[in-house]
């Protein structure tokens, strides 16, 4: 169990700071879009594409667990680096990269989709449909 001031981050990004800071005024500042709402605000690349406990499983015993949040936090990390070497020209194309990155690209990019609450919920509907039909065949 984390000490108190050693907490695990509850606001989990669907979309990586990393690359909304791209996108980002001098202030670090991000306009959004509400797409329920169609309002559109200012706010810190810190609170955009975040809800708290996205990534967040449950122990078996209810106990919160962030492996999840790690795991994307370290797939982020690398790719971080991958997007700098491809800003600053050291790599010219990605499909010119090693396997290892271009791999490295493939998974985000499904993972990145997955991640996000349209994603999840598709991921949802299409389980729930499949064990509809399940049934049914079984019945």
């Amino acid at each position: 169990m984390a000490a108190r001031g050693d907490s695990e981050p509850r606001r989990h990004h669907y979309v990586p700071q990393f690359l909304l800071r791209h996108f980002a005024n001098e202030r670090q500042q991000l306009r959004t879009l509400d797409l329920e709402t169609e309002r559109t605000y200012i706010q810190p690349v810190q609170n955009a594409a975040a809800q708290r406990d996205h990534n967040t499983t449950r122990r078996q015993h209810g106990q919160p667990e962030q492996i999840a949040e790690r795991l994307l936090g370290q797939m982020e990390h690398h790719l971080a680096r991958v997007v700098r070497m491809l800003i600053r020209g050291a790599l010219t194309a990605a499909v010119e990269a090693p396997i290892s990155i271009r791999q490295l690209i493939a998974s985000f990019v499904l993972v990145q989709w997955a991640r996000t609450p349209a994603g999840r919920h598709a991921l949802s509907e299409a389980a729930d449909a499949k064990l509809k039909r399940q049934i049914l065949e079984a019945g």
